[in-house]
Formats: structure tokens, sequence, C-alpha cells
């Protein structure tokens, strides 16, 4: 196992370290295709930065490219095994705070940014704190957690490191005149006796239409509105941070449950394990293997494979696991479509236009109860139809709204655009994903029947 610390002074073993950080990355294809993708964007907007003259821009491209390799640099110094899922949640979350939230200025060009990445954040750091407690758990003969603790210790954690960087925020702000904590425009407020001249109680100010600021020069700013100094925001952001928090504690809690007896629920596309030494040593011949080759190499291999299809590969594996993988598949894209689905709640809603908010609400309230019924359900296709027919009514609202977006705002039309393409590839693939699923079950009964008609003849 290399050392990083150690290796930091020595330029050329540190180049192979982050090598070998990239290899592992490797060995999972799509995780694979989601970082080649993010790094290429990446340097990109760092090349654009520097021609600009934006440094800072530049600096914050270079410190997203070393974060991609965080997850890689803890399999490597604890020996855990951290689920592809997982890491590629990580690249978005990092692509989509460093990148388009500070440089492409999505925090401010698109309502609810800051906010869906916050409650991301609480989910994925109760997350980390659930495998980590889990991981010493299991890796302890004295001492065994029950399930609740666990998952206590595990929200803990995650509304923990939400206050912390909420101090971070402030600090920023109050230090170097940032604006970190955004600032709210509130048009009502309630101030206590005193701090209003010649009022003695509580005072409700409502409808508040300006306030004008005046500096040291006499030079007057006005605002519309009261301008609130973070605090709206830092409640907000601890909020959502909570509510990603419970979240996946009730998932965490369920999966220690379905762990014992076999089962399993969308915690485990998420939650590390520890690497037995047989795992470690495959996983090192398999790093070596790749070693000699450059990522550049790799990355070639991965663009031809985007833009053209592999021939035929012959499967070792036989129609139950096929089956298995292909649930599996299909379990993942129906999550992935309720994340997608929460995510268009954050970006799209309000529209601006009455109808258009509440036929959106409608839709897409129906589109995660129809998931839902077809994740928990047993007449899996009722779900289907639900979550399918809602998908065709929220694109064509996000299609309707189109015109009512102005054209300098490019973030938002980006926005509506990858809604539209998530509620058309989403459908075709999970229902693509369910035919092959029945096709599949049809052959095996199809079998079954025939197994049967040879044993009556045979009697």
């Amino acid at each position: 196992m290399q050392d990083p610390i150690k290796q930091a002074g020595d330029p050329a073993k540190f180049n192979k370290f982050i090598h070998r950080l990239q290899i592992r990355i490797s060995l999972n294809r799509p995780r694979f295709i989601l970082y080649s993708i993010l790094r290429i964007l990446v340097f990109a907007v760092m090349i654009f930065s520097f021609v600009k003259g934006e440094y800072e821009n530049a600096a914050l491209c270079v410190l997203a490219l070393l974060l991609f390799l965080l997850p890689s640099l803890a399999e490597e110094s604890l020996r855990i095994q951290i689920p592809a899922p997982f890491e590629m949640i990580i690249y978005l979350f990092i692509y989509g705070s460093c990148v388009l939230g500070e440089i492409q200025e999505f925090y401010i060009l698109i309502p609810g940014w800051d906010t869906l990445l916050h409650t991301m954040n609480g989910f994925l750091c109760a997350a980390v704190g659930f495998s980590m407690v889990d991981l010493l758990n299991q890796k302890s003969s004295r001492v065994n957690l029950s399930p609740a603790y666990v998952t206590i210790a595990a929200f803990c954690f995650s509304v923990t490191i939400g206050v912390l960087w909420e101090f971070i925020e402030f600090s920023m702000d109050w230090t170097y005149g940032m604006n970190m904590q955004k600032n709210t425009i509130l048009h009502s407020l309630v101030l206590a006796g005193g701090e209003l001249p010649g009022s003695s109680g509580t005072v409700a100010i409502r409808h508040i239409v300006k306030t004008v600021l005046v500096d040291g020069s006499g030079r007057e700013y006005v605002v519309a509105g009261y301008p609130d100094m973070g605090l709206v925001d830092t409640m907000k952001d601890l909020f959502v941070n909570l509510l990603g928090a419970v979240g996946f504690s009730l998932l965490g809690y369920q999966y220690i449950y379905r762990r014992e007896s076999g089962d399993s629920n969308i915690a485990s596309l998420l939650i590390w394990r520890r690497i037995s030494k047989e795992e470690q040593r495959e996983l090192e011949e398999k790093v070596t293997e790749k070693e000699g080759s450059t990522l550049l190499e790799m990355e070639a291999r991965t663009v031809k494979h985007l833009v053209r299809r592999n021939t035929p590969r012959v499967r070792s594996f036989d129609k139950k696991q096929e089956r298995e993988k292909l649930r599996a598949d299909a379990v993942v894209t129906a999550w992935i479509a309720v994340a997608v689905a929460v995510a268009e709640l954050f970006m799209l809603f309000p529209m601006g236009i009455r109808i258009f908010d509440i036929v959106l609400l409608i839709s897409l309230f129906a589109m995660i109860a129809g998931l839902i019924w077809f994740l928990f359900g047993r007449r899996k296709r009722i779900g289907l139809n639900i979550w399918t027919s809602a998908c065709i009514v929220t694109s064509a609202v996000t299609v309707l709204e189109w015109p009512n977006v102005p054209p300098e705002n490019s973030a938002q039309m980006m926005m509506l655009i990858l809604s539209i393409a998530a509620d058309i590839i989403l459908p075709v693939l999970l229902w693509a994903f369910s035919r092959k699923l029945m096709a599949s079950r049809g052959g095996q009964s199809a079998e079954r029947g025939k197994a049967e008609k040879k044993k009556a003849r045979s009697r």
C-alpha cells in the first residue's frame, strides 16, 4: 500500500501514486466513464479560466480534480471498498458545487441549486458516518452496537458536518467579505420592543417595498425589500441538511436489519465495506496489470466505447444471474429517477404561472408515487404506467415554460434541457429493463413447461 504523505515529497513517486488512484477508478466502467467526462469538462473550464485571467476559478478547477481522487485515496489508505454508485454521486456533487455552483454561478442563476446540494450533502454525510460506525462495529469483537445507535451516530455526524460548514461560510463572509451565506430579500419583518424608535412592544412590518442603505460617504443604495444578512439561507441549509440526514438514516436502519436476513435496499449501494486480504490481493493484481498503460490510453478507450458499440460479448453467467442483474439495474434506474424527480421539484418549481405550478407539482408527486409503487408494490406495471404518464406531462409543461425563460439565462435553459432529457431517457431505460426481465421470466416458465411435459411422457 502506498503512503501519499511520504510520496508527496518526490514528484515522480507522487505522480505514480495519482496514476495508481486513477487506475482504481478505471476498474469500474460506468464510474470511469463519468469520471472521464467530468474530468474533461473541468479541464476545459480551467483552460478557459486561465485565458480569461480568472485564476481563482482555475485554482477551483484544480481543487475539483484533486477532490475527484479522494474516494480512491480513502480506498487505498483504509483498505475498504466504496461502492461505485456512491463515488459517482460524489463526482457529481463536487462538479455541481465547485464548477457549476461557484464558477458558472448556478447558486445565483438557478433558484434551489444551493438547497439541492445541501440536501445531498446531508444524505451523503449520513452515509459516510453510518459506514464508519458500521465498519468499526463489525471489526470489534467486544462491542456490538444496536442498529438504532449506529443510525443515531450517523445522523449526528451528518448534522455536525452541516453545522461546521455553516461556521466556515460565516467565517469567510465575516473575515474576507465573501458572500457564501447568500443574502435573502424579505418583504416582512418583526421587530422587538426598543429596536424601532417610538415603539415599546413587538412591531410587525408587512409588505416592505424598499430599504435605503447609506454608507459613510453619504451614498444611498435602494433595495427592493429588506436585506437579510444570511440568516434565512443558513437556517434553510441546516434544515434541508437535516432532511437529507434523516432520509439516509432511515435507509441505513432498514439496511442493518435486512442484512441479517440476506436482503438489501438502496443503502447497500452507498455503504462502505471492508475488503478481505484475498480481495485486496486480487485488486492489487488488477491495478499492477493496468499500471503500465497511461490514463490517456484508458480515456481514449472510454471515449471509443461511448461513440461506438462494442461487439457482443459472450456471457459467462447463467440466466438466473442475468435476471438478477436486470433486476438490480431496474432498481438502480428507478432510484435514480426518484432522485431526478426530487431534483426537478427543487429546480423547476415555481415556474411563475399558477396553472403550470399546479400541474408540475401534481405530475412530480405522481412520478415519485409511481416509482415507489414500482419499487415496493406487487403489480409493478401500474407504477411504471403512472410514472411514464407523469414524465410525459412534466416534459410537456417544461416545453411550454421554455418561451418564458430569458435568452441570457443559459443556466435555466440548461436545466430545462436536462429535465426533458431525463424524463425521456429514464422511462425508456426502465421499460427496456422490465421487458427483458419479463421475457427472461417467460422463457423460464416455458422451459419449466417443457421439463414437466418430458417428465409426464417418461411416466
